[in-house]
């Protein structure tokens, strides 16, 4: 599977998770997160990946959800769901809170937010 946003490799038993979208300081938009998503999914069948580390290639780990995406959307006169978007971001937390690996984030840039244990 070929990630758009997302770079992914294993070194020394250690997987590295890049994003990187610096156009947008990584926001989730529909591409990061199912970038992420997807890669999450491999990373978690790497036998060889004993340790994740999730960082950013961007000068910000991301901006949080794309409002590009939320204004191109209210200029074309279309609804906002929330739904989706929080749907994504919960999906992509989940799968990182559940992973059978170790996870570290490497932040870069201001932080704001809710972590999880």
């Amino acid at each position: 599977m070929d990630f758009q946003k997302v770079h992914y490799s294993v070194d020394a038993s250690v997987a590295m998770i890049v994003m990187d979208n610096p156009k947008n300081l990584n926001a989730i938009d529909e591409q990061t997160g199912d970038d992420l998503t997807g890669v999450i999914d491999k990373e978690e069948k790497d036998p060889e990946a004993k340790v994740i580390v999730l960082k950013s290639a961007a000068r910000a780990f991301s901006a949080g959800d794309d409002i590009g995406w939320f204004y191109k959307l209210i200029q074309e006169g279309g609804k906002i769901d929330l739904g989706p978007v929080l749907a994504r971001v919960g999906r992509i937390v989940n799968m990182l809170k559940s992973s059978s690996k170790i996870v570290i984030a490497e932040v870069n840039g201001a932080a704001a937010g809710a972590g999880f244990p």
